[in-house]
């Protein structure tokens, strides 16, 4: 039996629309992850607050996770953490996005303060917070109070290690003023050129 060319150009075009039709699935990947430490301010080595953290783009919405896990040679609850970076530019931090622990985010217009959280995590215990971005991820400090030593704890302290936050590049008219300076080096040097051939003859 033969199939009509019919049969098969309305095969054809059904999987096309089909394939027309159906929503794009989102796409979901971790950009990265690991465990940073932050040093603590007393007590030496064994007494740094651990952060496990991960950053997942989904088509371009990235989302930074924070676990913070109170050492069990604490000897209090550990009562902020802080992930410092700018946020004031638009789309830096989604501020309907930020969970958990009663978050604040800084005032648009002040540089290099980022996002805080006040949980209440005892001895032992751990705490996820999260936000999510428009920006990919860099490396930037980060830090935690406690009410009693071994803490407060930072990034910046001995032992302590970076974790991700959002890279925020430069505004148009700070990259379009950049590549001007850069075009016109050449130009500058040709002049130079030019006048020194000059002075030659």
């Amino acid at each position: 039996m033969k199939t009509q060319p019919t049969t098969l150009a309305l095969i054809a075009a059904t999987i096309l629309l089909s394939g027309l039709f159906c929503q794009t699935v989102q796409s979901q990947s971790v950009i990265t992850n690991g465990t940073a430490t932050l040093g603590p301010t007393s007590g030496g080595s064994g007494n740094e607050l651990s952060v496990a953290y991960t950053v997942t783009d989904n088509d371009g919405v990235y989302t930074y996770d924070y676990t913070v896990n109170n050492p069990s040679t604490d000897t209090g609850v550990v009562t902020s953490f802080e992930v410092g970076f700018d946020t004031s530019p638009l789309g830096a931090v989604d501020p309907t996005s930020v969970g958990d622990s009663g978050p604040q985010i800084s005032a648009p217009g002040v540089q290099s303060v980022g996002v805080d959280w006040y949980p209440i995590i005892g001895v032992g215990d751990s705490e996820t917070l999260w936000f999510q971005s428009d920006e990919p991820p860099t490396l930037g400090n980060a830090n935690a109070n406690g009410n009693n030593p071994p803490g407060p704890w930072a990034s910046t302290l001995p032992g302590g290690q970076q974790v991700p936050v959002p890279y925020l590049i430069p505004e148009p008219a700070t990259t379009s003023l950049l590549a001007m300076t850069l075009l016109a080096l050449p130009l500058r040097f040709r002049g130079h050129k030019i006048e020194l051939n000059r002075k030659r003859n």
